[in-house]
C-alpha cells in the first residue's frame, strides 16, 4: 500500500469513488463526521485530506491543530462562497467544485507535498495567483497575503518556508518580513523585490529580483522542502 489519504465527506460518496479509482495504490480512509475526522488524523499519519466544506468550514484548522502541515483538498458547491475563500487562505492546494472530477481530484492527490504548506506575501493579485497555481501544480499549499495587514492570516499556517515581496502596502519596506520572521524565526525566508535597494541586507535565505524565472523560483522552494525533510 502505498499513500493513505483521509476523506472527509457526510455523503460517503466521494470516498467510495476515489477507493474504486485508486484501487490498492492508495488507502483511503472515511468520515462522514467532524468528530471521526478529528480521531482518524490523531492514530493515522495522513498524506493529504479531501474535505467537503459541509462537514464544517473550520475542520481544516481543527485538523491542523493535530497535524499542523496537512496538505489538503476542499470540495464546495459554491467555489465562490467567502466562507471557502476564507478557509482556502489556510493554505489549500485546490477548491474543487461539487460534483467532483475524481480523476483530477486523484491527480492532486498524487503530487500533494506533506509538510508543504508554505506562506507568500505578494501585493501584485496578479502575480500572487500565478505563482500560487505554479506553487499547487507542484502539490504546494500556498497561504497568500497581498498587504502587511493581510499578514496575520499566516497565522493559520505552520509553514516550511515563507516567500515575501519586501515592498507591500501597509508599512515600510521590509515590514512584512519583519512581522513573518516574528511570527516564524526558524522557518527560512525568500525575499523578493523590484528594487535592488529594498532587497539589501534583508534577513532572507535566498533574494529573488523581479522580474525573475519563475521555474527558477520554484526550484529553490523545492530545494528547500526536501531539505526540511532530510
Amino acid at each position: 500500500m502505498g499513500r493513505r489519504y483521509l476523506v472527509v465527506d457526510p455523503s460517503g460518496a466521494l470516498a467510495a469513488e476515489l477507493a474504486q479509482l485508486l484501487g490498492q495504490s492508495a488507502a483511503i480512509e472515511a468520515a462522514g463526521r467532524k468528530e471521526k475526522a478529528l480521531e482518524l488524523v490523531r492514530d493515522i499519519r495522513f498524506d493529504a485530506a479531501v474535505i467537503d466544506i459541509r462537514a464544517g468550514v473550520l475542520l481544516l484548522s481543527e485538523l491542523r491543530r493535530i497535524a499542523p502541515r496537512l496538505p489538503a483538498i476542499m470540495v464546495s458547491a459554491s467555489q465562490d462562497d467567502p466562507v471557502v475563500v476564507e478557509v482556502s487562505r489556510q493554505g489549500v492546494i485546490a477548491v474543487l467544485g461539487s460534483p467532483v472530477d475524481v480523476q483530477r481530484l486523484a491527480g492532486l492527490l498524487g503530487c500533494a507535498r506533506p509538510s508543504g504548506v508554505m506562506a507568500l506575501v505578494e501585493d501584485d493579485k496578479a502575480l500572487a495567483d500565478n505563482l500560487a497555481e505554479a506553487l499547487r501544480e507542484r502539490g504546494f499549499s500556498p497561504v497568500t497575503a497581498h498587504s502587511v495587514a493581510e499578514v496575520k492570516w499566516l497565522v493559520m499556517a505552520k509553514p516550511f518556508l515563507a516567500v515575501v515581496d519586501i515592498r507591500v502596502p501597509g508599512g515600510s519596506d521590509g515590514e512584512a518580513l519583519r512581522q513573518v520572521v516574528a511570527q516564524y524565526p526558524r522557518v527560512p525566508i525568500i525575499a523578493m523585490s523590484g528594487y535592488d535597494d529594498a532587497l539589501d541586507q534583508r534577513p532572507a535565505a535566498r533574494c529573488f529580483r523581479k522580474p525573475f524565472h519563475t521555474p527558477d523560483l520554484l526550484d529553490a522552494v523545492e530545494q528547500f522542502h526536501e531539505a526540511q525533510l532530510l
